[in-house]
């Protein structure tokens, strides 16, 4: 079975500006929603790849 997970954060951080470096000086992670589907693979996705023969780099112009 294979499964969707999903999950919407967002982080509430606050900063100050110490020797003209701004920091943040705590972090809080904020869940909005998060879900789990089953879900029904359409096809194989065999073309994309992890290098450049990647349909994306002809797409960018790469290599020109």
């Amino acid at each position: 079975m294979i499964r969707h997970i999903e999950i919407w954060a967002r982080y509430c951080d606050r900063w100050s500006c110490r020797h003209g470096i701004w920091r943040i000086d705590h972090r809080d992670a904020v869940i909005d929603h998060d879900s789990v589907r089953e879900v029904t693979p359409m096809h194989s996705h065999d073309w994309a790849r992890r290098d450049g023969n990647d349909p994306s780099y002809s797409a960018m112009g790469a290599g020109r």
